[in-house]
């Protein structure tokens, strides 16, 4: 039998050495008068040190923005009950089409994600397996809840011109405003073209025709 030096509190944490030996505790008995100290007691029996305890990863909360290019961000606290230090904890990133669906993992590996124009719609969970640098390294996989869904972009359709192709004319930029998510329509770019290429300062729905514009192909882009 050793005596673990230095310890001699009445608790006593578990170290990584540990593991394999039996742990016991004596107490040598003290009085505030008369005669001290008693007989010293030892306990009965002996605890066996079970394996070394898994580090542990909590998540919390994904935070970042829901837009295409947005970035999501995952949360998580680690511990370790023996103090070991984390080392090489594994990041994962699921997504669904739906809230409840089922969740497929993606190729990012890291603890934020940047959402992609094929993410349009999708929902998203963030998972971490903790590791440790030493004593047992591996826990269990904790996800997160889940946040969504990524907010698609607007789109413009039907568009056309509408107007008179004659001299001096005012040609009118048409089309249908729609978005998903029901976001109203901000700031819309635009653009007239004359056989392909751009018309300077024409970036608004209305263009007026010119004498240069004769026998040209005019278009709208929005």
């Amino acid at each position: 039998m050793a005596i673990i030096n230095l310890d001699t509190a009445k608790s006593y944490k578990i170290k990584d050495a540990d593991y394999g030996s039996f742990i016991g505790y004596k107490v040598t008995p003290g009085a505030a008068a008369g005669s001290t100290p008693g007989s010293e007691v030892t306990t009965p029996a002996f605890v066996a040190v079970a394996a070394n305890d898994a580090p542990v990863a909590v998540t919390s909360n994904i935070t970042g923005s829901l837009n295409v290019n947005g970035v999501l961000t995952g949360h998580y606290t680690y511990s370790d009950y023996e103090g070991d230090l984390e080392s090489g904890s594994v990041f994962e990133w699921d997504t669904a089409s739906t809230s409840g669906g089922t969740y497929a993992p993606i190729s990012e590996t890291s603890i934020s994600h940047q959402i992609t124009m094929d993410e349009q719609g999708v929902y998203f969970k963030f998972s971490v397996t903790p590791k440790a640098a030493t004593g047992t390294t591996t826990g269990l996989k904790d996800t997160s809840t889940y946040i969504g869904p990524a907010n698609s972009k607007p789109k413009a359709s039907g568009v056309h011109i509408a107007g008179t192709p004659s001299v001096g004319s005012t040609l009118k930029g048409r089309y249908t405003y729609s978005d998903v998510n029901s976001d109203a329509q901000g700031t819309s770019l635009y653009q007239w073209y004359k056989d392909g290429n751009p018309i300077s300062g024409a970036i608004d729905t209305v263009y007026t025709l010119t004498i240069f514009d004769v026998d040209k192909t005019i278009t709208f882009k929005v």
